[in-house]
């Protein structure tokens, strides 16, 4: 039976804009839901509803509980709007000095002003944070005790998915945004072939273009700002462009992409204001699957039309990874779902048929799989960069008829290679340990 899908649906859920790193950006939401839902501010709402500022001196206690994942990827990453500054303390309480309707949750910190700092800074001391390490999927729990009351906010699945909020004991009535209500059709992405995918993509409306061109505007904005002001010496994009300078390497068009990968990162990482479009909960993957194939549209001057639908086709190979894998994992997101996106989004701009772009996807796996996420942070730049120059190359030898057959880790098709992927990620749990322990000695020294 063909399987339907409504994009506009899959679009709302899985590409949305996000200022800063989604793993920190959830710390925040947790506490900003549960104090705005002290004073009947509810997430999901149409309007905001103005909430009182908090007293320092009414705020009893802030404990966030995390899943391991998501521990380790806050922990490093700069808050957008604070000058550098970072921690997952720091972004618990900021939470509760803002709006939970004021924007899209993804970019609650756009809100972040000069005085919320220095109000989050003066009840860090009331601020805990735990890890559950029997969480498996993304897990946040906020319990904040403020003015004689108790409220506890859970999310679970996805960074922005608030599955409750309790007042004093009693769980609140929680709405799920409207058109989230709406979709009609649940599709897993990891169940679908290579084939069923792109003729969805083929089929796509004038309207899923229009929303597309976001994901343009928003990560070129990036690119640009990175270009800009994140080129400083010593920088990855500073000395990439003084290796082209030096002849070392050439200024081509991958050397192209991996400038534009690495100063959309470093500038996001960085902690600056303007949102990414996200993919599949996260913006360095949204960067990495679909700046270069921007790029390569650019240099090859491209129909539009076609670059839309290729970025389309990459958000969803995405997904079917992430379904695969899992939200979030031991593995790096770029390397190990937003590098086969980009991989295939190429291909299907230099024309490949699903024969190429399975090729191309099953390249990426050959080469790249097994890369660790040891946290976000402002590095990311460097395997973002890096998963998208294999990506490049991948879906040249893929369109260009290079089949690597059933070896190793790779399967006769995308969905046995994602599976075999998968395989591999439940079997990196201890790398995970691994990587939180450090950081914890890192704290304690």
């Amino acid at each position: 039976m063909e399987k339907k899908i409504d994009i506009m649906s899959f679009l709302e859920k899985n590409v949305k804009p996000a200022t800063g790193c989604t793993e920190i950006v959830t710390v925040g939401i947790s506490t900003c839901a549960g104090y705005n839902a002290l004073f009947g501010n509810m997430p999901y709402l149409s309007s905001s509803k103005e909430v009182p500022t908090p007293e320092p001196k009414k705020l009893g206690h802030i404990e966030i509980v995390l899943d391991k994942r998501l521990y380790k990827n806050a922990y490093s990453v700069n808050i957008p709007n604070t000058d550098g500054r970072n921690g997952i303390s720091l972004a618990a309480a900021i939470g509760i000095f803002l709006n939970i309707n004021k924007t899209n949750s993804l970019e609650i910190f756009r809100q972040i002003e000069p005085e919320v700092i220095k109000m989050s800074e003066s009840v860090l001391d009331k601020v805990s944070v735990v890890i559950d390490n029997g969480k498996q999927s993304l897990y946040a729990k906020s319990t904040l005790s403020y003015d004689g009351h108790n409220v506890v906010t859970v999310i679970e699945g996805a960074h922005d998915n608030i599955t409750s909020i309790s007042l004093d004991g009693k769980r609140l009535p929680l709405k799920r945004p409207l058109k989230a209500r709406l979709t009609t059709t649940s599709v897993n992405m990891g169940d679908m072939t290579i084939g069923e995918i792109l003729k969805i993509v083929e089929d796509a409306s004038p309207e899923v273009q229009d929303e597309l061109r976001r994901t343009i505007e928003l990560n070129m904005a990036l690119v640009v700002e990175g270009l800009c002001h994140f080129s400083c010496k010593g920088g990855i994009v500073h000395i990439l462009k003084s290796l082209i300078r030096d002849g070392l390497i050439s200024e081509d068009i991958l050397t192209k992409i991996k400038i534009a990968v690495a100063a959309a990162v470093e500038a996001r990482m960085g902690g600056v204001s303007l949102s990414a479009m996200s993919s599949s909960g996260s913006g360095n993957m949204g960067i990495t699957a679909t700046v270069p194939i921007i790029i390569v549209g650019q240099e090859l001057d491209r129909p539009e039309e076609e670059v839309l639908k290729s970025l389309l086709l990459s958000h969803m190979i995405v997904r079917m990874a992430s379904d695969s894998i899992g939200e979030l994992s031991a593995l790096c997101g770029a390397s190990n779902k937003s590098a086969f996106g980009a991989a295939a989004g190429i291909a299907y701009l230099l024309g490949a048929d699903s024969e190429g772009i399975i090729n191309s996807i099953n390249m990426v796996a050959s080469n790249l799989i097994g890369a660790t996420c040891d946290g976000a942070k402002s590095n990311c730049a460097l395997k973002a960069m890096s998963s998208a120059a294999v990506a490049y190359d991948s879906a040249l030898m893929g369109t260009w008829g290079l089949e690597l057959g059933s070896q190793g880790i790779v399967g006769k098709t995308a969905k046995e290679t994602l599976k075999n992927v998968s395989e591999i990620s439940h079997k990196m749990d201890d790398i995970d340990d691994a990587i939180v322990d450090i950081l914890r000695h890192r704290i304690k020294k």
